[in-house]
């Protein structure tokens, strides 16, 4: 496989893959093969989501979604990564640089037409800025800043719906020199867990408070997270330092994340590789789930179908003889697994071989399921696709294709029938 240099900040994260993994996540519930809150598919599956260019909001990658607590089943908080969004000095066009993370509200009315409402925040200049941001005393923050000079930010990876309140799983990010391979700009440095209140207010008056969740660099409990009985379950994928990226299970009791404690690491708990729960987070001694490449996913049970769905993809092709237009699906019977081999979902219709004399090339990624939006035994699956520059010299002709190509760089959805 050629080696490419990734175009934009969040999908460089997907190009990391060869040395971490890819993924974003998603929802739902957990141990026993009936969990003990299953949630009722389907409440918003007569919707046919869609992500238009809209109020200002011109395009954007991630697409994890959740149930809010508050809109009856029929609305969904969206986490979308680095996004392009309207600029004064260029209306109603994508340009740069870029807000690292934006939002919206979807809805389903009553007649199943699809309503959705963006949102970021602004500063009082009216710059855009990202909807959620680290907090400037941060101890951590500083540290970058002193080291960097410049600022940290988060990318939003997954979410989860809590006692009327939501739980979004945030990727600590640094600048940091182009290194590596790919010459990516950034390395991650921890995960947050942002504790978002959701009101009729807009959502950027929500109230948002921030819980350290992990400040290692080798392990990143984001890519889904759970919840069942009294646990709150996370998928987390490693960082081993041999390229791959497999994912292990941690939980933390709901106790704890209810408590509001400035730092939760050392409340989680690692599942083993004999099955049993130890105190900590230990990824030396963790039971690998999935042993292939996913720093994004999403992971929920079908009441019907009784068994636990994980969708994801692995957009580099971490084998020769794999594709980066892939999304898998795995099935298992309970969430500590065995989990099944992955088995093809489809292929991204955008990566269909064609004679593209244009330089960058396309890939794709953020391959996940949003079970509110399926019935069971079925399917909505998202992904988003982009260019790779192949050279330093090609990069500007290829950040201009993206910045012009408006079917690039914003979520595809499609329904599918669980395969058996």
């Amino acid at each position: 496989m050629r080696r490419r240099l990734p175009i934009t900040a969040s999908s460089a994260l997907t190009c990391l893959l060869i040395t971490m993994g890819c993924g974003i996540g998603s929802i739902w519930q957990s141990e026993s093969a009936t969990p003990a809150t299953t949630q009722v598919l389907g409440l918003q599956a007569e919707c046919e989501p869609r992500f238009p260019d809209q109020r200002g909001w011109l395009g954007g990658d991630a697409a994890a979604s959740v149930v809010l607590p508050r809109g009856g089943g029929r609305s969904s908080l969206w986490l979308f990564g680095d996004s392009f969004v309207e600029r004064s000095g260029a209306p109603r066009s994508r340009s740069y640089p870029f807000v690292h993370n934006s939002i919206a509200i979807s809805r389903c009315d009553e007649q199943g037409r699809w309503h959705l409402d963006y949102a970021w925040r602004r500063s009082p200049n009216e710059t855009p800025r990202a909807f959620f941001e680290p907090d400037p005393r941060a101890d951590w923050v500083e540290r970058i800043r002193r080291a960097t000079g410049d600022s940290p930010y988060y990318w939003p990876i997954s979410a989860v719906s809590v006692d009327g309140e939501v739980y979004v799983a945030l990727l600590r990010v640094a600048p940091a020199t182009a290194s590596g391979p790919f010459r990516l700009p950034f390395r991650l440095v921890g995960v947050d867990l942002a504790r978002i209140e959701p009101s009729d207010r807009p959502p950027e008056q929500w109230p948002i408070r921030y819980s350290t969740l992990s400040e290692r660099m080798n392990v990143f409990p984001a890519a889904s997270l759970v919840v069942d009985g009294g646990w709150l379950h996370v998928f987390a994928f490693l960082e081993r330092g041999d390229g791959r990226s497999p994912r292990i299970l941690l939980r933390l009791s709901l106790a704890s994340l209810a408590s509001g404690r400035a730092s939760l690491e050392g409340e989680l708990e690692t599942l083993a590789e004999d099955g049993d729960w130890i105190a900590g987070l230990d990824p030396d001694r963790a039971r690998i789930l999935m042993d292939d490449d996913a720093s994004e996913m999403s992971v929920h049970f079908d009441p019907g179908l009784r068994e636990w769905l994980a969708v994801y993809s692995d957009p580099t092709g971490s084998d020769d003889d794999s594709r980066s237009d892939t999304i898998v699906l795995r099935h298992a019977a309970i969430l500590a697994g065995p989990w099944s081999a992955p088995t093809v979902l489809l292929r991204a219709p955008e990566l269909a071989p064609d004679s593209d004399p244009e330089p960058g090339e396309p890939f794709c990624y953020a391959g996940k399921a949003h079970p509110e939006l399926a019935v069971s035994g079925s399917l909505l699956v998202t992904w988003v696709c982009n260019f790779y520059a192949e050279s330093d010299e090609e990069t500007a002709a290829v950040l201009e294709r993206l910045r012009a190509t408006k079917s690039f760089y914003r979520p595809h959805a499609v329904r599918l029938a669980v395969p058996r």
